[in-house]
């Protein structure tokens, strides 16, 4: 957990160049730990190269929902806000 929260206060301190080397030294020690290493921590190839399954995909359909729901919620308010009909929305 104490390393969990180092991480994150040295990669907020350095930026982008220090989340590219902490994924960088996560690429190195995985084949020793075992660590299985997932396509979006590869340094500068997780750019390029993504999955739709694990936890990135699914948080990327998540906020993709959200704003579809936000979209049909302003369409909705905007035809109660003009006294349109809004049932047949």
């Amino acid at each position: 957990m104490c390393l969990i929260v180092i991480g994150y206060v040295i990669s907020q301190l350095t930026g982008g160049v220090g989340r590219e080397f902490g994924k960088l030294a996560q690429t190195i020690s995985a084949p020793f730990t075992g660590d299985e290493l997932p396509a979006h921590k590869i340094p500068l190839l997780g750019r390029l190269y993504s999955s739709t399954q694990g936890v990135s995909g699914e948080s990327e359909l998540f906020y993709k929902n959200i704003k579809r729901l936000n979209q049909i919620e302003n369409e909705y308010k905007g035809r109660m806000k003009a006294r349109e009909d809004a049932e047949i929305f």
